[in-house]
């Protein structure tokens, strides 16, 4: 299509520059990305158990059902949770559910 054509059909032409900028700032975005996928990493390796309640907690599941799942209390779970947190460097619960699926652990 013609810059001419484009215009007649009410779309504005698009400057060389201006798709140059773009593309750079699309690469400027998809260096960041992969960076932060690379250097999200648990300070310390999870417990078996740690790998078991992340799974279930990004299922959704709540303190009382994984409670009742591994025959622990409530206050046993929110101390693998705390754990969970800081070894994947989340400060809420959606931080540890995207930290684990940008980890690879969910």
């Amino acid at each position: 299509m013609s810059g001419h054509q484009g215009v007649l059909e009410g779309k504005k032409p698009v400057s060389a520059a201006v798709k140059s900028a773009a593309t750079s700032i699309q690469s400027s975005a998809d260096d960041i990305l992969e960076e932060t996928l690379i250097n999200v990493r648990p300070v310390k390796p999870l417990t078996k158990r740690e790998s078991e309640i992340l799974t279930l907690i990004v299922a959704g599941n709540t303190n009382k059902k994984i409670a009742e799942k591994f025959y622990r209390t409530e206050r046993t779970i929110e101390y693998h949770r705390n754990r969970l947190m800081r070894k994947l460097k989340a400060k809420t619960a959606a931080d540890l559910v995207r930290n684990a699926i940008l980890m690879g652990l969910a």
